[in-house]
């Protein structure tokens, strides 16, 4: 009841704001529009870039002259919901998807989902997932699909989460259109079917969805079901990180400090991975900072100091359990050999090797350690077996030189 009359509250004080209905309601539309809503009547605004004061009070004058019309309820929600006013946004959407406006049981089930302005709640975020859906918000089924794809309030099934995703990919939804794209990619949920994968990955990146056009440029990277080419993948990387998306800056980076698409630039591949490390916001960042601080020990030790600090920062971040977490330590032991200080670089590279015993670069280093301080038997023991092992993902490592492994053993 309380978050009801929170909401007449609202409605009864922006009664008292001179406004010209039809201007009131555009400012609405333009200022606090969801570009997911099938029923808007404005291009939409990403939630991140709503001015929450501007759009509430134009929102608040819309009602007013409305008589409380649901889609501006919906659309005041997102405002308050900007200005991190949690209860008050929650009554504006409870209040339009009760009035039958889908995407206002869509927003009030988002924020139990992310446990804004209480704890979270999966069931009752599914709930209302579910209550969008039956009302004909079709893009509502792929945040119901998220929720059991990861196991949130559910048991983690991707079978369960595909046909959702599909729903809501087939609506327009660029997420969901990606996310299904990965079920068929790695054939969880689905049989795997990368045609499928690249139908849904490409829609998504057509839309402008950056994580889209990183997962269709790895696709022709590998040559998933498309003639491999780095080339594609270069120019569709591009497009993602000159959108802001940060994996496609730190994949475009290697592109550049390898020369994997033909042109290698130092400089360009620094550049992006700030960019990655700057907008990035998961893993992406300390994988960033442990990949820069590799190629800034290579290029001399007037570095040596930049990449010390940045891999510091990235074991700092890094998961313990992360798969990446081992060759982040064989960084950390490379730039202490380079440094000299051989005692801490063992240790250090060892502990990479305890991670990742199968890589055969780690065993390369390992040796040129030993040999650093004077342990010739470990130093070629640790070399053969660097030639022994294979070699099962050349693109983790493009620039590693076995040859030059064997010339060090027969030297």
């Amino acid at each position: 009841m309380r978050k009801r009359l929170i909401l007449a509250a609202a409605i009864c004080l922006a009664a008292a704001m001179p406004a010209h209905a039809a201007d009131n309601g555009a400012d609405c539309d333009r200022l606090a529009a969801s570009p997911n809503d099938v029923n808007a009547t404005a291009p939409g605004v990403a939630f991140d870039d709503i001015d929450g004061p501007k759009a509430e009070a134009a929102c608040r004058a819309a009602l007013a002259d409305s008589a409380g019309q649901p889609r501006f309820l919906f659309q005041l929600g997102r405002a308050l919901d900007r200005e991190d006013r949690a209860e008050e946004a929650k009554a504006a959407y409870l209040a339009a998807g009760d009035a039958g406006y889908a995407p206002g049981y869509h927003g009030y089930g988002k924020l139990f989902e992310l446990g804004i302005g209480g704890p979270t709640d999966y069931a009752k975020a599914a709930t209302f997932y579910q209550k969008a859906l039956d009302a004909g918000m079709k893009y509502a089924a792929g945040d119901l699909a998220y929720l059991h794809e990861e196991g949130m309030g559910f048991d983690k099934d991707p079978a369960a989460a595909a046909p959702l995703y599909r729903v809501a990919a087939e609506a327009g939804d660029d997420w969901s259109q990606v996310h299904l794209g990965f079920l068929y990619e790695q054939g969880s949920g689905v049989k795997q079917d990368y045609a499928e994968a690249l139908k849904w990955y490409g829609a998504a990146a057509e839309k402008g969805n950056t994580t889209g056009q990183y997962d269709l440029a790895l696709m022709y990277r590998d040559g998933k079901g498309v003639p491999q080419s780095n080339e594609k993948a270069a120019e569709l990387l591009t497009r993602s990180a000159n959108a802001g998306g940060a994996l496609a800056a730190k994949e475009l980076a290697r592109f550049y400090e390898y020369g994997t698409a033909g042109k290698t630039d130092p400089a360009e591949a620094e550049r992006l991975y700030r960019l990655a490390i700057d907008k990035g916001d998961g893993d992406e960042v300390w994988q960033s900072q442990n990949e820069l601080a590799w190629m800034l020990a290579h290029s001399g030790a007037g570095r040596l100091a930049e990449a010390e600090v940045l891999i510091a920062e990235a074991l700092s971040k890094a998961p313990k359990d992360h798969a990446d977490y081992g060759p982040a330590l064989d960084t950390r032991a490379w730039i202490e050999h380079l440094q000299g200080k051989n005692d801490e670089a063992l240790v250090t590279e060892l502990q990479a090797i305890d991670r990742d015993p199968a890589f055969p670069p780690f065993f390369d280093r390992l040796g040129d350690i030993y040999a650093a301080l004077g342990k010739t038997a470990e130093a070629k023991a640790a070399w053969r077996k660097a030639l022994e092992l294979k070699m099962d993902d050349p693109s983790r490592e493009p620039d590693w030189d076995r040859a030059a492994v064997e010339k060090k053993l027969a030297s």
